[in-house]
């Protein structure tokens, strides 16, 4: 877990692994930030050919950091349950090999010199990140997402665009909080809990605890 002014002095060039469509936002940072990108290590492509404009590699460089592009959703559907696969063989690949996780924050992002971050973690573009956080490795924070103090999001957690979490909340591991959705801890002497593998859907209004394994869906119009 490091602060933000450790993160900002990263220099090292970066390399992603797998891909997805939402990558091209951590390209985004990348170059905001001024870092390398050496290309993309994705065993679903053939070398010598390029994706989002990046060549496809066939070897792990070395003096490089890491970054798993391949994101993640609860949902059900073949291409939802790969990507999950693909992600956690990825993950295992990095902690086997030993490579350094990519901490990836957009420069319009402001973090909280009180907050930590961990490794390959990646804050989209105008978020806000308040003291006392602890963001843990492997989480996925997208654009515009306010984070209250002393929230603590732990690995592998997906937090949507435009999404709010206020303060003494603690949201844990493999939790996907839906687009536009906020929690709002309502007693804020009392830590609230959104339970580990839990999926909240958009535009969800959440204002107590979530045991762990549930779904919030009380949203009626659907489509």
């Amino acid at each position: 877990m490091r602060h933000i002014n450790d993160v900002l002095d990263d220099q090292l060039p970066v390399v992603f692994l797998g891909s997805s469509t939402g990558m091209y936002n951590q390209i985004d940072i990348c170059r905001a930030r001024g870092r390398q990108v050496v290309g993309i290590f994705d065993s679903d492509y053939s070398s010598q050919t390029e994706l989002h404009g990046l060549p496809i590699l066939n070897t792990i460089p070395d003096y490089c950091e890491f970054f798993v592009a391949t994101s993640w959703t609860p949902f059900d559907g073949p291409i939802f349950e790969r990507n999950r696969e693909k992600r956690q063989k990825l993950l295992t690949f990095m902690k086997e090999n030993n490579l350094i996780g990519a901490t990836l924050v957009h420069p319009t992002t402001v973090v909280s010199l009180g907050a930590l971050i961990g490794r390959n973690v990646s804050i989209g573009a105008q978020s806000y990140i308040s003291h006392g956080c602890r963001i843990e490795s492997d989480v996925l924070i997208r654009e515009q997402v306010f984070i209250g103090h002393d929230v603590t999001i732990k690995e592998n957690t997906v937090v949507q665009i435009k999404s709010t979490i206020t303060g003494n909340t603690d949201i844990d591991a493999n939790v996907y909080v839906g687009v536009n959705s906020t929690v709002i801890n309502r007693m804020p002497l009392d830590r609230i809990t959104i339970g580990e593998n839990s999926l909240i859907y958009p535009n969800e209004l959440v204002l107590k605890s979530v045991p762990k394994n549930n779904i919030v869906k009380s949203r009626r119009l659907r489509g």
